[in-house]
């Protein structure tokens, strides 16, 4: 089984990310995947997320894909309306993914012969911050996702409400609704994980994660410097590295969110990354960059 992955096509940033859905089908044509997964932030636009499915659908591989912290984003006019990110992850990113054949990892894993996909989107509790920076960073920066090094635009864009049926709710009780901790959207997103790998023990032989959150503190690389370590601490979560970790039929983890190609062994489960990242600026052969950049394994 051939495996074909990436991450971070960002179509929402520029032109050139845009023009990365075009260019995808030729680069798998190449690679000839059985399973093409897609780890998130594909764009906070649903119509971009569709327009990428549709151009997908002529491939025959099983295409898999867990959703990014962009694709979440909720605009503020419609988080005035109670629309929120919650409803976005559960029920239409979900919706998109069934109309056009893509096998969603949110709630439900997917099982091809003796190999099963687990995923989440995960999420981050601060502990892949450096903790050496934590005299000068105190944990409310992180908890506002503002410091003097920097800021983390979840804050403004992703919504997780405490009432979950607040689009329902009158504007004048919508307009004070309170929002989940960060944690508490770890834990959410981590129990998913953990309920998928319990459906899946006892009929397969391997397991692969799918993460759009880094799961392992290994996987990050420091560089002491607070403005750009600030950040890592919206990497993603021990947790989802534990949970992976505690069953030992999990062979293989497949993430991005942090811009970074990698292809690691980290507590002897293989971890690959390759993202597409931001292309404001780049000026290369797009369709040579695309080709260079989707990785793939074989089982």
């Amino acid at each position: 089984m051939r495996v074909a992955y990436l991450s971070d096509i960002h179509a929402d940033i520029s032109r050139r990310n845009w023009g990365v859905i075009d260019l995808l089908i030729d680069a798998l044509r190449e690679v000839d995947p059985d399973v093409f997964v897609i780890c998130g932030d594909i764009s906070h636009r649903l119509d971009d997320i569709e327009y990428a499915f549709r151009k997908l659908e002529e491939m025959k591989s099983l295409k898999i894909f867990v959703s990014g912290n962009h694709d979440i984003w909720i605009s503020k006019t419609k988080q005035k309306k109670g629309y929120n990110s919650y409803v976005k992850y559960y029920r239409d990113i979900k919706g998109i993914c069934e109309k056009h054949n893509v096998t969603y990892l949110a709630k439900e894993p997917a099982i091809i012969s003796d190999v099963a996909f687990v995923g989440t989107m995960g999420w981050y509790d601060y502990s892949l911050r450096n903790e050496a920076l934590d005299d000068l960073i105190p944990m409310s920066s992180y908890r506002a996702k503002k410091s003097i090094y920097g800021y983390w635009n979840d804050a403004k864009w992703a919504y997780w409400p405490l009432d979950l049926n607040i689009e329902n709710r009158d504007w004048r009780i919508r307009r004070l609704c309170l929002r989940m901790s960060d944690e508490k959207v770890t834990n959410m997103l981590c129990q998913d994980l953990a309920e998928q790998i319990r459906l899946v023990k006892g009929k397969v032989k391997q397991i692969i994660a799918v993460t759009h959150m880094v799961p392992f503190k290994e996987l990050i690389e420091y560089t002491g410097d607070p403005s750009i370590d600030f950040f890592y601490a919206f990497a993603g979560s021990t947790k989802i590295g534990e949970i992976l970790k505690a069953c030992k039929l999990v062979t293989h983890v497949i993430y991005g969110h942090i811009h970074k190609q990698s292809s690691a062994e980290i507590h002897s489960i293989n971890c690959y990354s390759s993202p597409i990242g931001y292309l404001d600026d780049f000026e290369g052969d797009l369709l040579d960059y695309v080709y260079k950049t989707l990785g793939y394994f074989s089982l």
